[in-house]
C-alpha cells in the first residue's frame, strides 16, 4: 500500500515538473500582440486597437527576463506600456509572476498572470488590475 501511494505521489510530481518545463520552453521567444480584450466589473467587454511585442527570455534556473512594448487604444483609455522585468512560471505552468523593474533593477510592480493558451504559435495572458480583467492575445513572431 505504501509503495502504491509513493508511486502515485512521485508520478504526480513528475507530471507537474514536466508541464512547467514544457511551458517554459514554449513561452520563450518573441510574441506579437494581436488583440487586447478588457472586461470591466459589470461584464462590459472592449477590444483595443493595439500593436507591439513581448519578449520572454529562456528560463535558466528559476526565473528569466521579459520586455513589453505595447501601444493600445481603448474608448476610455490609450497609452503605451514599455516595461522590463523578470518572470517565473508557477502553479504547474498555468500561471506566471511578473516583477516589473525600474532602471536600478528594483521591483516596482508585481503581477500574477494566468496562461489561458500557450502553444508553439499562440499565447493568451490574463491578468487583473483589481478592477478590470485584461487578456493579451499574441502570435509568435
Amino acid at each position: 500500500m505504501k509503495k502504491a501511494l509513493f508511486c502515485i505521489a512521485f508520478a504526480t510530481i513528475l507530471i507537474a515538473c514536466n508541464k512547467e518545463k514544457a511551458s517554459a520552453k514554449k513561452i520563450s521567444g518573441n510574441w506579437s500582440i494581436t488583440t487586447l480584450k478588457q472586461t470591466d466589473p459589470e461584464g462590459l467587454i472592449e477590444f483595443a486597437k493595439c500593436s507591439g511585442e513581448l519578449h520572454f527570455s529562456e528560463i535558466v534556473s528559476d526565473s528569466a527576463n521579459y520586455q513589453f512594448l505595447i501601444s493600445y487604444q481603448l474608448a476610455s483609455d490609450s497609452g503605451t506600456i514599455n516595461q522590463k522585468g523578470t518572470y517565473k512560471l508557477i502553479e504547474k505552468g498555468d500561471y506566471m509572476n511578473l516583477s516589473a523593474l525600474d532602471s536600478n533593477n528594483s521591483v516596482i510592480d508585481y503581477t500574477k498572470c494566468r496562461l489561458l493558451t500557450l502553444t508553439s504559435t499562440d499565447l493568451q495572458l490574463e491578468f487583473s488590475d483589481g478592477e478590470n480583467t485584461f487578456i493579451y492575445i499574441m502570435k509568435r513572431k
